[in-house]
């Protein structure tokens, strides 16, 4: 979510979204470490879509939504910790590039999780 104040034309305020999905497919190489370590790490490509949406309060700025859809890299590394032989953390980094375009907003993203799985 965004908000952003605009003097001309004319005094107003626009709000609005910001929105990227991704679908990616990456093989992963893992590096077990010992009983309890593994580090992982992962290349493939992702198709990202992101889509930009605003409006005006007072109506002196024209609304607009934006969108953009493309096929990207994606690069990510990790680690995962097993606490018993079923519930494992995970601490891990995925980088996504070409995100967006001139009319949503461009650029690489990185996003960074840590989580708790359970095996079956």
């Amino acid at each position: 979510n965004y908000s952003a104040v605009s003097s001309a034309p004319g005094a107003d305020t626009i709000t609005g979204q910001f929105r990227a999905h991704a679908w990616s497919i990456a093989p992963v190489g893992t590096l077990p470490l010992d009983d309890k370590w593994t580090l992982y790490g992962k290349a493939g490509l992702t198709w990202v879509s992101a889509d930009l949406g605003a409006s005006s309060s007072t109506g002196a700025t024209a609304p607009s939504a934006k969108s953009d859809s493309r096929t990207g890299l994606l690069i990510g590394a990790g680690a995962t910790y097993d606490f018993t032989q079923s519930v494992y953390g995970k601490l891990s980094w995925d980088r996504y590039s070409r995100v967006g375009n001139a009319a949503t907003g461009s650029g690489n993203e990185n996003l960074f999780s840590l989580g708790v799985g359970f095996r079956f």
